[in-house]
């Protein structure tokens, strides 16, 4: 047997498949003798997976631009320095777009 669940356009796919999850589990006693399986196509998998690939992304690329900062300015001090102003710059833009 194959159930297949769709989301609402606009709904958060993780929230929706730890919700079906969650269901699924509490249905698991009424469902002696089925084996269900929800690892076979889950969807958040591949939201969680990119958001864990772009997390070490932005490790390395700052890292990086640390090192050649750091290499150009010659002082790694220089370069942790405009690391950090260009990571506040950064942090104040998201937070005043976040409140619009």
């Amino acid at each position: 047997m194959l159930l297949v669940v769709e989301k609402f356009p606009g709904a958060n796919t993780v929230d929706v498949t730890r919700g079906v999850e969650d269901a699924l589990e509490a249905l698991r006693p009424g469902l002696s003798g089925v084996d269900v399986d929800a690892s076979i196509y889950r969807p958040a998998s591949y939201i969680e997976q990119g958001t864990r690939n772009l997390g070490v992304a932005l490790a390395i690329a700052l890292l990086l631009a640390i090192v050649a900062l750091g290499a150009l300015l010659a002082d790694w001090r220089s370069g942790l320095i405009t690391v950090a102003a260009m990571l506040t710059s950064l942090a104040v833009n998201a937070m005043r777009n976040a409140r619009r």
